[in-house]
Parts: structure tokens; C-alpha cells; sequence
């Protein structure tokens, strides 16, 4: 049993006080739904400041959307309850379809216009004439608990989202330190640690920096100043990431297969090494010209395949040198608050619109099962079943299968379905006054308050403390009566339980599935590159892919240890792939014809390759390792200049990135044309490829 400690303590007591705030303003001014107050306290309660502010603007904005839409169709659809219906359950739909294709906290707003205009219609059908009165209550009584909770947070103990934020920037620093140091010289690692799980651990700081970024703007000024700094830091933070996880593969095929090259690089990596624990900017441009001293020639990566690799190896240094120095200057811009003119743009995310539409479809079904069956009984109470089936198809649609959480909610409902009739019918005829109402109520919001505020009990304790606000219906005077109860307890469990029954018949999925979905929508932007389908910038392809990598870690964990490696092997191959297929695609139409259609038939094989490899079917690496090998040689043979250079790295990382398992000093790679034994010579600023 987890046993809250003093923070959870702490947060519950502010959440009470401002719950009794709410209520005493909510009384005095006569609004007619206290408990809806009550309710929302505790749902726009957070840990954090900015988080509470954030929550608050989007609630407010939703409220206002979802009530300004009730007002306008309810006279239009009155005196048709099934179009009245179908109108309020697509409006569900399409506003839950718009959260999910949000993803940032600004998705709240979207999902919360739906199932409020549910809130306030459906109790309207009897009385259509009142729907203003009703609209207008729910905004004043929903704006009224959110002042009153950020008030009382910024007056007791406000803790920032900005130190938060910060914090976990310095932990992704570090982090990005132990990987590379690790990477560059393995006698840093630990006896018998390796490199693998760094870039899961990096992925998952990049998300929690993502989803503290923009609370940080609402109650860190000097954070808000340097939102443009901050997208930046993150852009760089994901080539970075891209950068070292090349690098990390090309080292170690050096270190195996050819450690006579491992030892030319040594004394360089040692440099390099001590400089990322220490990033002074003016060693730089030493540090550039000690891997133009290390750096192939030209004739060299033509004549030896391994010297290509090694030269591939050498630009990621270079990358890596150029990115750590950006991320430091970011992340001194973001800590002094003064950030350089510049433009940016947000981080690009993925979005699976089928999911979100399935998820929509659901939601859709579950309003329309529950007023189908209000409508045909005539029942007078059943509001409550068409709001409550609306709220948890919103509330769990990121889940691969809300059915869980739904049927965990239930049943925390129905318990505090009872914890409010105990107080309806013996705590509050025995007690008068709004003193004697808030001290009963204090010992169950209390403890309740403390699990809302413990990650792994939230949902326990917000189904407790809304259920129980919305089931006792407090109100200026008391009129609870046992039939009536009963009826809208009945309605909430019946909404509830159809949303479960919908959502395990629609809407639920496995992880297995998900991995699938994510995998495949990796390859199809990889094969819509290669074809030139798709025409993306590399941030916003480095953004979705990140995004989808992030979204398998927690997913592949329920998978045996070795697939759930391999997927997020592949993944983060597909990932490096991404720039290079960019690049081809840039580079192409300055190759001569022959070496261009060579190139323009490797692409084209790319997709039936992805297609072979999703199927578990022979991956036909092979022929797709022949094929690649001897487009290597054409460009091999060309003039050798900037152009065809780049070329030749960006096609040794492609061939690294889809056949990984191929060794250099098989028969298949011995193809180049033969040549003098390889020279030493600066080979040039090659562009960043993967």
C-alpha cells in the first residue's frame, strides 16, 4: 500500500482549501450547481504551478467552446431528440478526433468542448428554455473553482514548472555525456554495461522536457521569453541523439573489424572525449582540425570500403563536435532568458488519424447506445448515462486499450457512489451551515486529495473525490430524496458501463498492434522519400521519428527482452536511414544518367524491401545488399569531388542502417574498383548525413 508523503499532503490540503473557497463564493452568490465547483477543484488540481495555470486557460476555453455550441443547436434539434442526438455524439467525436491530433496540453480544450456540450444539453431536454441559464451556470461555477485553485496555488507553496524543466534539461545533459563518452571510449562504461539503453533513457527526457515545456511558459517568465531557444534545443537535441547513435554503430564495426583503424583514431577520440565533459567552444576549430588530420582521402574511401566507414565515423565526430557546441549556447540562452533572434518552428509529432477516428467512432456510439436507450424508456433521470459515456471515451482515448482504465473508473465510481449516499442521508440532515458542511467533508477530500496527487493512485483518487461532488449534487438547500438518488446513480453507472462494453467491442487494441502501426508508419515516410512521394525538411522528419521511437519504448517492454531490442533496433535504423534517403534525394540530379537511374532503382527497391521485412517474410537483404553495393562502386567510379563524396558516406550509412548484420570484409562489398593503398588527406566538409 503506498503510504502519501508530505507533498501529497501538502497538495491536498491546498486543493480542500480551495474546494471550501470555491463552495462558500458558490453559495453566496447563489449559483445553482455548487458540486459542479467542487468536481472541477479537484480535476484542475495539480503539482505544479504552471501545469494548474495551463490546465485552467484550456479548461476555461473549453467550457466556453462545448457551452456556446449547446446553446446554438439545442433550439435548432428540440423537437427532434434522435437528430438532437446524432448532432451532440458527432460533435463528441469530432472534438475528441481534434485532441488527439493535438498532443500538446492544449488538447484538453478540444476534448473537453465535446463532452461539455453534453453536460449542459442533455439535462436542457426537458426544459430547452432554460439551456442559456445552464450554459451560463456551468461556465461561471467551472471558471469560479479554477480562480479559486490558482489562487490558493500561488499563494501556499507554489512550486514552478521552470526549476522542473530545468532540472531535467541538466539530467539530459548528463545523460547525452554518459552515452557519448561510452560511445567514444568504452573503457568508460561500466564492467559489462553497454551503450544500449542510454538512447531509451534520452528518448523518454526528451518527452518529459516536451510536456514540461509548455507548462514552463505559464509561470516562468524568463522561460516564456525563450520558447524559440527551446524548440531549437530540442531540434538539436534529436540530431544529436541521431548523430551519436551512428556514430555508436560505426565504432564499434571499426572497433571488430578493423582495429588497426580503431587505434589511428584513439588518441582523437581521447580528445574528444574529455572535451564533451567540458565543451569549451574555443578548442573547436582544434578539434576540427585533428579529424581533418584523421580524415580519408578521396582515392582512400574509392579503394577501401573500410576506409569509407571510417570516413563516415569521422563526419559523425564532426556532427557531434558542431551539435554539442549548438546545445550548449541553447541551453546558456535558455538559462540566462535572453535568446538570439531566430526562427523556429514547434517539434513535428506523429499522428495516427485512423486511431484517433476509431477512438472518435467510439465515443460517437457510446452517446448515441445510451440516448437510444434514454429515449426508448422514457427515463426521466437517464441525462447522466449519454455525459458519463462521453467523458470516459474522452478521458482514456490515448490508451491502446482504455477498457482498463474505464472498468477501474466504474468501479471506483460506484464506491463513490455509496461514500455519497452515506453522506446524503446520515452526515447532512444531521448538520447545517456552510462551517459544519465543509468540516464533514474534509476528512473523505483530504485523504482522497493525497492519491490524486501520487501518479500511481491519481485515477483512484479523482474517481473517488468527482464521482462522490457529482453523485451528493450539493446545492443551497437540501433536497436529496432516495428515488432520485438512486435514478441518476443508476444513469452514471449504466453511461459507464456502455462505454466500457463499446470501447472492448470498437476501440481496443494491444500494444503488439500498436508497435506494428508505429513501425509501419516509419517505413512508409522512408518509403514515401524514396520514391519521392513525400517532400519533408529533416527536423520534421527527425521529429515524427523521434516521436514514434518514443512511443514504442514503453510499448515493446510487454515483448520478450530480445524482440522488443531488435524492434528498437530497427526503429532507431530507420531513424538514421531518414536523413539519408533526404540526402540522396537532394543530391541525385547531379549525378551523371547512368549513376543516377542506378540510384533511382535502389530507391524504388526500398519499399517492397520495407514491405518483405513488416511481413516476416525473407527480407531479401541480399539482393537489396547486391544492388546497394554496386550503385557504391558506380558512384565509386565517378569524378571524385564534394558531390560524389557525400554521396559515397550517405550510401555507406544507408547500407549500415538496412542491413546492419552484413560485415565489410565479405566478397559482396569487395567490388570497388582496385586502387593504390590508401592515402591520408582531408576529404572535405561533408554534409550530415546518418
Amino acid at each position: 500500500m503506498l503510504i502519501p508523503g508530505w507533498r501529497a499532503w501538502v497538495f491536498s490540503l491546498k486543493a480542500y482549501i480551495a474546494m471550501a473557497l470555491a463552495l462558500f463564493i458558490a453559495f453566496s452568490i447563489d449559483l445553482p450547481r455548487p458540486y459542479w465547483a467542487m468536481g472541477t477543484v479537484y480535476i484542475v488540481a495539480q503539482p505544479l504551478s504552471g501545469m494548474v495555470q495551463s490546465k485552467a486557460a484550456y479548461r476555461v476555453a473549453g467550457t466556453l467552446g462545448g457551452a456556446i455550441f449547446a446553446i446554438f443547436v439545442m433550439p435548432i434539434f428540440i423537437t427532434s431528440p434522435e437528430l438532437l442526438t446524432a448532432v451532440l455524439a458527432l460533435w463528441t467525436g469530432l472534438c475528441l478526433y481534434c485532441s488527439l491530433m493535438d498532443k500538446t496540453p492544449r488538447s484538453y480544450a478540444f476534448m473537453l468542448a465535446g463532452y461539455t456540450a453534453a453536460f449542459i444539453s442533455f439535462p436542457s431536454v426537458g426544459t430547452p428554455q432554460n439551456i442559456f441559464d445552464i450554459g451560463l451556470a456551468r461556465s461561471e461555477e467551472i471558471i469560479l473553482a479554477i480562480l479559486c485553485v490558482t489562487v490558493i496555488d500561488m499563494l501556499i507553496l507554489p512550486q514552478r514548472v521552470g526549476p522542473v524543466l530545468e532540472q531535467r534539461l541538466d539530467i539530459w545533459f548528463a545523460n547525452v555525456i554518459d552515452w557519448a563518452r561510452g560511445v567514444l571510449l568504452p573503457r568508460n562504461l561500466a564492467e559489462g554495461a553497454s551503450t544500449d539503453d542510454a538512447p531509451h533513457r534520452l528518448i523518454l527526457d526528451a518527452v518529459a522536457i516536451e510536456q514540461l515545456r509548455t507548462h514552463a511558459a505559464f509561470d516562468t517568465p524568463r522561460l516564456r521569453r525563450v520558447q524559440p531557444s527551446l524548440f531549437q534545443l530540442q531540434q538539436r537535441m534529436q540530431s544529436l541523439f541521431a548523430v551519436i547513435s551512428a556514430l555508436d554503430d560505426r565504432l564499434t564495426q571499426i572497433r571488430q573489424h578493423r582495429p588497426d583503424l580503431a587505434a589511428e583514431l584513439d588518441s582523437g577520440l581521447e580528445e574528444i572525449e574529455l572535451w564533451v565533459k567540458d565543451p569549451d567552444p574555443g578548442r573547436v576549430q582544434h578539434l576540427h582540425k585533428l579529424l581533418h588530420s584523421l580524415e580519408p582521402s578521396p582515392a582512400a574511401i574509392r579503394e577501401s570500403r573500410d576506409e569509407l566507414l571510417l570516413a563516415n565515423a569521422i563526419a559523425r565526430l564532426r556532427n557531434l563536435v558542431d551539435y554539442w557546441v549548438e546545445c550548449q549556447v541553447l541551453r546558456a540562452e535558455v538559462t540566462a532568458g535572453t535568446p538570439a533572434p531566430r526562427a523556429s518552428a514547434p517539434i513535428a509529432v506523429h499522428r495516427d488519424h485512423a486511431m484517433a477516428a476509431l477512438s472518435a467512432v467510439a465515443a460517437m456510439l457510446a452517446v448515441g447506445v445510451c440516448c437510444t436507450f434514454w429515449i426508448a424508456a422514457g427515463w426521466s433521470d437517464g441525462a447522466s448515462a449519454p455525459m458519463m459515456a462521453a467523458v470516459l471515451c474522452c478521458f482514456f482515448a490515448t490508451q491502446d486499450d482504455p477498457s482498463p482504465m474505464i472498468a477501474t473508473f466504474v468501479q471506483m465510481m460506484i464506491f463513490a457512489v455509496g461514500i455519497a449516499g452515506l453522506y446524503l442521508f446520515w452526515v447532512f440532515p444531521a448538520i447545517d451551515g456552510y462551517t459544519m458542511l465543509v468540516a464533514s467533508l474534509a476528512p473523505f477530500t483530504i485523504l482522497a486529495g493525497t492519491y490524486i496527487a501520487m501518479p500511481q493512485t491519481m485515477l483512484y483518487g479523482l474517481a473517488l473525490v468527482v464521482n462522490a461532488a457529482a453523485s451528493m449534487g450539493l446545492a443551497e438547500t437540501y433536497t436529496a430524496d432516495v428515488q432520485s438518488f438512486l435514478n441518476s446513480s443508476t444513469a452514471l453507472v449504466l453511461g459507464s458501463y456502455t462505454a466500457l462494453v463499446v470501447t472492448r467491442l470498437v476501440r481496443t487494441v494491444g500494444a503488439d498492434f500498436m508497435v506494428r502501426r508505429l513501425v509501419r508508419a516509419m517505413q512508409r515516410d522512408l518509403a514515401d522519400i524514396s520514391l519521392g512521394r513525400l517532400q519533408i525538411s529533416r527536423e520534421h522528419l527527425e521529429g515524427r521519428m523521434f516521436d514514434r521511437i518514443s512511443a514504442l519504448i514503453p510499448r515493446v517492454r510487454g515483448q520478450a527482452p530480445e524482440q522488443g531490442m531488435r524492434v528498437l533496433r530497427e526503429a532507431l535504423a530507420d531513424f538514421r536511414l531518414g536523413y539519408n534517403l533526404l540526402t540522396l534525394r537532394r543530391l541525385r540530379k547531379r549525378l551523371s544518367t547512368p549513376a543516377r537511374e542506378q540510384l533511382a532503382s535502389f530507391l524504388r527497391s526500398l519499399p517492397p524491401f520495407f514491405k518483405r521485412r513488416r511481413s516476416g517474410r525473407d527480407h531479401g537483404s541480399a539482393a537489396l545488399l547486391d544492388e546497394l553495393d554496386r550503385l557504391i562502386a558506380t558512384i565509386g567510379r565517378e569524378p571524385s569531388n564534394h558531390l560524389t563524396n557525400e554521396i559515397l558516406l550517405t550510401l555507406i550509412g544507408s547500407r549500415r542502417a538496412l542491413c546492419p548484420e552484413a560485415t565489410f570484409g565479405s566478397a559482396a562489398i569487395d567490388s570497388l574498383p582496385p586502387g593504390m593503398p590508401p592515402s591520408r588527406a582531408r576529404v572535405g566538409t561533408l554534409e550530415e548525413t546518418a
